[in-house]
């Protein structure tokens, strides 16, 4: 069944209770140990090193501060990411559906401040971007079908948010949007196995000369 609005809106409840009656989308945290723990996990992705990347403390950090601290979008990029890296497709619907409603529902507080568009341009763009090269390596089935329609519907609101929010500067939606319509065309109807077919063969053979056997009964039969 195909997602509506209102059905990613549940879907992403969680992460949308306002901090606090008189502060919403909370306080800036970026000097919060816990988001400071997050972004020095998640800047692993650049590490010459090639240190791997904890994304459930990622996840569970960012979710922490979503839900308790701050509104920032930032985190909600880092968390949407972070659900696909241990969640796969399923967790990157999820993600993205916080990601589009945090940024609809508080976008006049949220964090980066207003006058900083190009950082709210930016946590964005990085999802957008990581999301978009990571697809085509996805392994897909028959059995994915409705959840690639849904994750469609989830990009589609996200790049329409970001289209009028950001003024015309937000990220290129391209690569995401082909991505997910290219998994839905990879899927094929199933095929019967060559097993199977080898044995509905053989039953068709042998009920083909039995029917024939048995004209010829009738025929000697009749004579």
């Amino acid at each position: 069944m195909t997602l509506s609005a209102e059905a990613l809106r549940e879907r992403s409840r969680p992460w949308l209770t306002p901090i606090s009656q008189e502060k919403p989308a909370g306080v800036q945290a970026r000097h919060d140990p816990t988001y400071e723990a997050v972004s020095t996990e998640v800047a692993k992705l650049e590490s010459p090193a090639g240190d791997a990347v904890d994304w459930g403390a990622v996840v569970r950090g960012s979710s922490q501060l979503l839900q308790h601290t701050t509104k920032d979008l930032w985190l909600a990029s880092y968390l949407a990411y972070g659900m696909y890296m241990t969640e796969g497709l399923t967790g990157a619907l999820t993600g993205m559906a916080v990601l589009a409603e945090v940024t609809d529902q508080y976008w006049p507080t949220l964090f980066p401040e207003a006058k900083r568009l190009r950082g709210r341009v930016n946590a964005v763009t990085w999802f957008v971007e990581r999301m978009g090269r990571v697809l085509p390596t996805v392994k897909v089935s028959s059995a994915d079908n409705e959840l690639l329609t849904n994750l469609g519907v989830a990009a589609s609101r996200l790049a329409e948010l970001a289209r009028t929010r950001f003024e015309g500067q937000g990220p290129a939606f391209g690569p995401l949007l082909e991505g997910v319509m290219r998994l839905r065309a990879s899927i094929q109807p199933p095929t019967p196995s060559r097993a199977w077919v080898k044995s509905s063969t053989s039953r068709s053979m042998r009920r083909a000369r039995s029917a024939l056997a048995r004209m010829r009964a009738t025929a000697f039969w009749s004579r």
